[in-house]
């Protein structure tokens, strides 16, 4: 367990003592807790998405998706902004992004069975279609906002379409399955496939927009996603597909540095190593590579592109931070939450503000925005307001090392009304590390 994580415990003394919360915990308010998510910069303002449960009373169904803007970055800096929901009520959205270089917010939305991006202004106002192509998984825009690259699963041969027209459906258990191919439209030009034999399961354009770096696996297959994707260098004009790094086992997520020479991507040590969080630097040109975090004792999250690095989002133990670093692995800052006691989930850079999702043990997932320099942070949204006045049982981060003196450390909830010395029930959640990370968050 090279990268430090050990073995996470969570426990929790689950007996509910007297004296009850002022605002009282009870299963519909519990299921009706929203969560902030994919926070996105534009050049003054940042978009985010929250997840909303359906209602009890509609049945069944998955989480409807609303979607805000925050127009004007040093309001939000200010803590005195509100954000305007673009998409709201009963009205759902899939695949949020920014177009660079504009005031619009593109997304996914099915039309006669394909999921198209649509365009829609931050300003307000129906969505319209903007390119008409197969159906897009995911995708990402080109930075000069003209293009975006996509996934899509091949179209299924004729002879197996014929036979599912007939109504023969078997299901054929890592056999059935098509390649995650990808695509590129552009304005004015249209769509075009640029790879084949191949599946694409996460992707990045250079910063000159010639080039994608890919995750690509042999097939389309979960196995393959967990164990064989390899860092690929696409050419955007021809379609060439070049293999960069052979990594060694899983591979985690990947950016290009700004000059476009390097890539870091986050990766396994080893074949046998459970979880990718190790970073690396590739030169692009030569293929060298380079260990950038030789000796955490944590793992990488994230990596994020900088105008003069890369920005990790990183977990110690139980706690995550933000660690900026150069091209060659050299420390600039590290934003480090610890008396603020909030779990990072996500981030994203702009050139001079940062925004970010994080959690606490008194709150889901809220956006915050904080300057570049990892000083200054400051929470822009307060999602679920009535949690304000929620009581909680204490939450610890607890240490202690097992009978082979493995260290281990976990987060310890007590109930309400805990008092020493009085024996109550525990529940001991161990997620089977190390491939997985709890954080001592909203647990």
């Amino acid at each position: 367990m090279r990268f430090g994580l050990r073995f996470f415990v969570l426990a929790s003394l689950l007996v509910a003592a007297p004296g009850a919360s002022q605002e009282p915990w009870t299963v519909e308010r519990v299921l009706s807790l929203e969560t902030v998510f994919g926070p996105q910069l534009g050049d003054d303002f940042v978009v985010f998405s929250k997840a909303v449960p359906r209602p009890i009373a509609d049945g069944p169904g998955g989480a409807r998706i609303h979607v805000a803007v925050i127009d004007g970055l040093e309001s939000a800096l200010s803590g005195a902004a509100e954000p305007r929901w673009l998409i709201a009520g009963e009205d759902s959205a899939s695949g949020v992004a920014v177009r660079p270089g504009s005031r619009t917010i593109t997304s996914l939305e099915t039309v006669e069975g394909k999921r198209l991006v649509h365009a829609r202004s931050i300003e307000g106002g129906d969505p319209t279609l903007l390119a008409d192509t197969v159906s897009v998984g995911s995708y990402a825009w080109r930075p000069d906002g003209k293009a975006f690259a996509f996934t899509s699963t091949d179209e299924m041969p004729d002879a197996r379409k014929a036979a599912q027209d007939a109504g023969i459906k078997p299901v054929i258990v890592d056999e059935d399955w098509r390649h995650r191919s990808l695509w590129i439209w552009e304005e004015g030009v249209g769509a075009r496939k640029l790879t084949e034999g191949t599946s694409v399961f996460e992707f990045h354009w250079s910063p000159d927009g010639t080039k994608l770096a890919c995750a690509c696996a042999p097939r389309n297959l979960v196995d393959d996603s967990y164990m064989f994707k390899r860092l690929h260098v696409v050419d955007v004009a021809t379609g060439a597909r070049e293999l960069l790094v052979d990594n060694p086992g899983k591979l985690g997520g990947f950016d290009w540095s700004a000059d476009g020479a390097h890539i870091a991507y986050v990766s396994a040590a080893d074949p046998n190593d459970p979880h990718a969080g190790m970073l690396y630097s590739v030169d692009v040109d030569s293929g060298e590579v380079n260990a950038l975090t030789r000796g955490l004792l944590g793992m990488v999250q994230s990596v994020r592109r900088m105008d003069d690095g890369f920005l990790l989002l990183e977990s110690v133990g139980v706690r995550t931070r933000l660690r900026h670093v150069s091209v060659e692995g050299l420390d600039r800052w590290i934003f480090d939450p610890k008396s603020a006691r909030i779990a990072i989930d996500d981030v994203v850079v702009g050139p001079s503000v940062l925004a970010f999702t994080a959690e606490s043990r008194r709150h889901p997932a809220e956006l915050f925005v904080m300057a570049s320099g990892g000083k200054d942070f400051q929470r822009v949204t307060d999602t679920n307001p009535w949690l304000a006045d929620a009581t909680f049982g204490e939450q610890s981060v607890v240490r202690f090392r097992a009978r082979d003196r493995l260290p281990i450390e976990g987060v310890l909830i007590k109930p309400i009304g805990y008092e020493e010395g009085k024996r109550y029930p525990l529940v001991i959640v161990v997620h089977g590390g190390p491939e997985a990370h709890n954080v001592d968050g909203w647990l």
